[in-house]
């Protein structure tokens, strides 16, 4: 999910593309803070704390895909009203062009991995304990 915040999330025509910390700084830190609260909360075992981390930060990018989605809807409105204007069609392709880039695949899949750390980190550590119990003592 750290990885993620580096890597390109919105794809602009004529610009270059923005990664979470260009974009939304304060989201960024955000995303960092809980990427490596997972990792502290994983390492010490306190797998019911990932929950919250996993849920938060799904919340977080998901927040953050509707904002830029209900922005690129405005931009498009607000380019309807120019109907007259001859720049119309060049503002119509540029805002259409505007784009989710593989950043956000990258954070989302750290997020169901946090999630699923959650749910399957104590079930692995009771099974190790139990082989560990069964498993014959050497003499």
């Amino acid at each position: 999910m750290l990885w993620g915040t580096f890597l390109p999330m919105v794809g602009i025509p004529l610009f270059k593309d923005q990664n979470f910390w260009e974009a939304k700084l304060a989201g960024a830190a955000i995303i960092t803070t809980l990427a490596l609260a997972s990792v502290a909360l994983a390492v010490f075992k306190r797998f019911a704390w990932l929950y919250a981390t996993g849920l938060a930060s799904i919340a977080l990018l998901s927040y953050a895909v509707m904002t830029m989605n209900s922005q690129k809807a405005k931009a498009h409105q607000d380019l309807q009203a120019m109907a007259n204007s001859p720049l119309r069609g060049l503002g119509d392709n540029f805002v259409k062009a505007i784009n989710l880039r593989h950043g956000w695949v990258i954070m989302t899949l750290g997020s169901v991995v946090i999630l699923a750390v959650a749910v399957l980190g104590p079930r692995l550590i009771a099974v190790r304990k139990k082989v560990a119990e069964t498993a014959p003592v050497a003499d």
